[in-house]
């Protein structure tokens, strides 16, 4: 969707249209949660203070959000796409992934399929949307991008490469601010210049993750259209460090990042985990797994970490750091065991909610934090939130029977 929540104000008020228009809060500490392609022409976007997009449009027209009225013509706009494939994704309030693999002999080939999407949009809502055609998800995603506004575009495999060469690195999925930053030190600010960087300097810099930019950059992605209500077996994430890492505070960090990610993506699903399972992989690539069953299945971020941090300290504690290390020098105190990955994943997955021991006023509490920082990470991007001790690895935090998933800072 195309400016969801400023098109929708332009589209029930008459006297917006046609005008920069800014929803979300005040102009004091607000935030800009949509603006209206008359006002981006000024530099304003979403995620900008209020009183910065003011001073960059001051003839925009504020307007507060009405939250219950996107998400009902959000319901609409997903009807639409069910009602032309069955395997639709959906990704956040305004946008979807379409898999149309079997539905072509009704409906006929992608450029076909992209324009009667908008006008079935445009019939059921009265509002623009773009729409991307390719091969798989990171091209179909490119290319509505690339579309935008009120539009379609079609990027197929033989003609990624060249349309994604001139394109800023940051289209390719996963390089955010951080990265592209590092990335422009190493002069990669384009996805041409990226293929003709040293893939082993990437790798050293980024690790595996790398690799998968590289086969991003000529246009591949195995990623699965994932409909929801499928029986997934699994949802994993893990990271492999540039450099090994023995920091326990960092390693935490990093966990708890991941557990809120994963939380996150089994929340979008509607699933709960039963088995949390961590990995650990050393220096010298010996891997290592260890897996809890938890009293009744859960989503909630805190007790998934809960259980995985109590993983990791319990192998911690099993494999201390030696006294010195492979190339003889003496550890570091208070370090443990360099790790050159660490992850987390998620199994026994259900739909089914169960009530058991979890205290229920301190689920609901919980519950509802989720709840709140998933809507923030929908709308702004999962970079937007984050639990203070996921944030680098520096800041002290409790251990794991003190609520170390409670939101701090």
């Amino acid at each position: 969707m195309d400016a969801f929540f400023a098109s929708v104000e332009q589209r029930d008020d008459p006297v917006l249209r046609g005008k920069p228009v800014l929803v979300g809060g005040s102009a004091g500490r607000g935030v800009v949660t949509a603006a209206s392609y008359e006002a981006r022409r000024f530099g304003c976007r979403s995620a900008m203070p209020m009183a910065q997009a003011l001073r960059l449009c001051p003839q925009a027209v504020c307007v507060k959000g009405r939250h219950g009225v996107y998400g009902e013509v959000s319901r609409q706009v997903m009807e639409v796409l069910a009602g032309i494939s069955p395997d639709v994704q959906k990704v956040s309030v305004d946008e979807a992934y379409v898999d149309c693999t079997g539905v072509t002999r009704l409906w006929g080939d992608g450029p076909a399929i992209a324009q009667l999407v908008r006008s079935r949009v445009r019939e059921a809502v009265d509002l623009p949307c773009s729409v991307g055609i390719g091969p798989n998800k990171f091209l179909a995603k490119v290319a509505s991008d690339l579309a935008k506004p009120d539009g379609w575009r079609e990027i197929t495999a033989q003609a990624a490469a060249a349309t994604l060469a001139p394109l800023p690195v940051t289209v390719l999925r996963g390089v955010g601010p951080a990265a592209a930053e590092r990335l422009a030190k190493l002069r990669v600010r384009t996805v041409a210049d990226y293929l003709a960087t040293d893939l082993g300097m990437l790798r050293r810099a980024f690790g595996e993750q790398a690799e998968v930019w590289a086969r991003m950059a000529v246009g591949h992605d195995d990623r699965p259209v994932a409909v929801r209500g499928e029986a997934a077996k699994s949802i994993g994430k893990e990271q492999t460090f540039s450099e090994d890492v023995g920091d326990p505070e960092r390693l935490r960090a990093t966990l708890l990042a991941q557990c809120e990610a994963v939380a996150r993506h089994l929340r979008a699903d509607g699933l709960r985990a039963r088995t949390v399972t961590i990995k650990v992989r050393l220096a010298d690539f010996s891997t290592f797994t260890r897996s809890r069953t938890m009293d009744e299945p859960a989503d909630t971020t805190e007790r998934i970490w809960r259980t995985a941090a109590e993983l990791l300290e319990e192998w911690v504690a099993a494999n201390p750091a030696p006294a010195t290390d492979a190339t003889g020098a003496r550890g570091v105190r208070g370090h443990t065991r360099a790790l050159r990955l660490l992850g987390v994943s998620l199994h026994e997955l259900t739909d089914q909610a169960q009530l058991g021991l979890f205290d229920q006023p301190d689920a609901e509490r919980l519950e509802k934090v989720d709840r709140v920082a998933d809507a923030i990470a929908e709308r702004f991007g999962k970079e937007a939130i984050g639990r203070a001790r996921a944030i680098g690895g520096g800041r002290k935090h409790k251990r794991p029977g003190g609520g170390p998933g409670r939101v701090e800072g």
